[in-house]
């Protein structure tokens, strides 16, 4: 994976960029930190032909997908699966399933109400795509600006794939063939089987930022001045901070250890009008708060 491509703006450049506009130093890392905070968007070009499993972005609150649920009214612009918790328990006690069958929604929540749904497909994409920075694409953004800053790379517990997305309307996911050995001959079709979802971008793609996003990154700019990331917490006050907020997450009933934690918690902060991204929450809070908690113990 590059960093730079004529069409986009690489790092470097909107790095220099940002820093002729606010008139302070900005580094390549602050230009990752505003990605990661989803101040600016992060594109992607790929140099080669990809497969991916085509879909689109459909809009529903988390009350209108409740009563959908309740109805049974399991409509295609959603995915959904059975609710194993659901049926577990009549299959175990040798009772008949219940019917219709409940299901819950799988598609992958973008925020602000809005999900990507996938179709049971394969197709090949190239050009220049957005990154959503919810799966893998986020890990990678992660990855580089941990190896810029000297921090350990921790790999995720589990990813459920890597996306992109192009016009507000339409996503994909990335594939890759479990079996490399079936990639021939070239032009071979493919089942949807015979695929997995890809854990990263490939090599052969290019990362940069459309010009269009950095002037409106600069222009928000002039209300919000950017806060270099050489400006973060000491790292026991940062162990500080987590120690409190788990000890806030165990008050409300959160599990911060369980999927979807950074997503209740985001949902707190926009209670206060004043949101803190799911992912943001997930690198800079719940990363390493097991080892801010173990920290504070020995303290005593």
């Amino acid at each position: 994976m590059q960093l730079h491509l004529n069409a986009l703006l690489s790092l470097e450049q909107t790095a220099e960029r940002l820093t002729s506009v606010t008139k302070a130093r900005v580094s390549i890392e602050d230009v990752l930190q505003l990605i990661l905070d989803k101040r600016l968007p992060l594109s992607v070009k790929f140099l080669k032909p990809v497969k991916v499993c085509p879909g689109k972005i459909v809009h529903y609150t988390q009350q209108e997908i409740d009563a959908l649920t309740a109805a049974h009214n399991y409509i295609d612009d959603l995915n959904w699966v059975d609710d194993v918790f659901v049926v577990i328990v009549p299959v175990k006690d040798g009772r008949p399933l219940p019917s219709p069958r409940p299901k819950i929604v799988c598609s992958h929540y973008l925020g602000d109400d809005r999900w990507m749904t996938f179709r049971e497909a394969v197709t090949t994409i190239t050009g220049v795509w957005d990154l959503p920075m919810v799966g893998g694409e986020a890990f990678d953004v992660v990855s580089l600006f941990h190896a810029l800053t000297g921090n350990p790379i921790i790999a995720p517990d589990h990813c459920d794939g890597t996306f992109v997305i192009r016009n507000g309307v339409m996503a994909c996911k990335l594939l890759t063939l479990e079996d490399p050995i079936k990639d021939s001959p070239p032009g071979q079709s493919h089942a949807l089987n015979d695929y997995a979802a890809a854990s990263s971008l490939p090599d052969a793609s290019v990362l940069g930022v459309r010009p269009e996003a950095l002037k409106a990154l600069e222009a928000s700019l002039r209300k919000q001045p950017l806060t270099p990331a050489s400006d973060e917490l000491t790292t026991r006050s940062k162990r500080t901070m987590q120690t409190v907020i788990a000890a806030l997450c165990n008050k409300m009933g959160i599990d911060w250890k369980a999927p979807g934690a950074a997503r209740k918690i985001e949902a707190l902060t926009d209670l206060l009008d004043a949101k803190v991204s799911e992912q943001t929450i997930k690198q800079t809070i719940l990363e390493g708060m097991d080892d801010a908690i173990e920290s504070r113990s020995t303290e005593k």
